[in-house]
């Protein structure tokens, strides 16, 4: 056995032989032992069947989430991540690969991010862009940024709504919170907040958690008119687990 994996439930077995045992929650695929790395012990594949393999057998916010990984962390760039999976030919799930890539934002700064961005599309919506920047017409030093926005063409203007991923970090956790205390910090963002309202049309929070309750996330998009986008990745998609 060249290598194993926990993905989604399943596990994953990389080995230099093929293995036609159909088990429950056990995908086997054969690997080139030539291509086979080892990083810290560790016999793994390269980073493009990695990413390949993972964008085929993931669920599309996870899948999501490794693809702007990849591309954050300069991994891979674009192209060369879509070349990865071209020359994937004749392996099933390549079509699905190439889907998912196509949402890739290496602008996401998190996983939490890419899997809220993944989630508002397959709800429906136009994917909004990431980590947007807006100066401060008060300040002009200071730059707010906001987790997601969309700019939204109308035949007089262009509409823009934003939306922030919240969380307790931000108020709670040393790391988030520049030295100051829980008091200072909420009283900067509403600061930043009445700021940033200037310049939008519309500001909407919402927590992961909230996210993950798609009615609710579908409603609070409705609700600042967030446009739908007819043809996007169904909502459950299932796993690629065959070859």
């Amino acid at each position: 056995m060249a290598n194993t994996e926990l993905a989604m439930g399943k596990l994953v077995v990389a080995s230099t032989t093929s293995n036609n045992q159909h088990l429950p929650n056990v995908i086997h695929h054969k690997t080139d032992t030539s291509k086979v790395r080892t990083v810290r012990g560790i016999r793994v594949t390269p980073v493009g069947r990695t990413l390949f393999d993972c964008l085929r057998w993931m669920q599309f916010p996870i899948a999501l989430a490794v693809a702007d990984g990849t591309l954050r962390s300069q991994l891979l760039t674009y192209n060369q991540a879509v070349q990865c999976i071209l020359d994937q030919e004749g392996s099933l799930g390549r079509e699905q690969a190439l889907e998912v890539l196509k949402f890739a934002d290496p602008k996401c700064e998190n996983g939490g991010e890419s899997i809220v961005r993944a989630l508002i599309i397959q709800s429906g919506f136009a994917a909004p862009q990431s980590q947007v920047e807006f100066v401060d017409d008060m300040d002009s030093r200071h730059i707010m940024r906001v987790d997601f926005c969309w700019k939204i063409q109308r035949p007089d203007r262009v509409r823009t709504v934003a939306l922030e991923l919240d969380g307790l970090c931000k108020y709670t956790d040393p790391r988030f919170m520049n030295g100051f205390d829980s008091e200072r910090v909420r009283s900067d963002e509403r600061l930043r907040e009445s700021r940033l309202l200037k310049q939008v049309d519309g500001l909407i929070r919402i927590s992961f958690k909230q996210a993950l309750d798609q009615d609710y996330l579908i409603q609070l998009l409705d609700s600042v008119r967030v446009p739908h986008v007819a043809g996007i990745i169904p909502y459950g998609r299932t796993i690629c687990t065959k070859w």
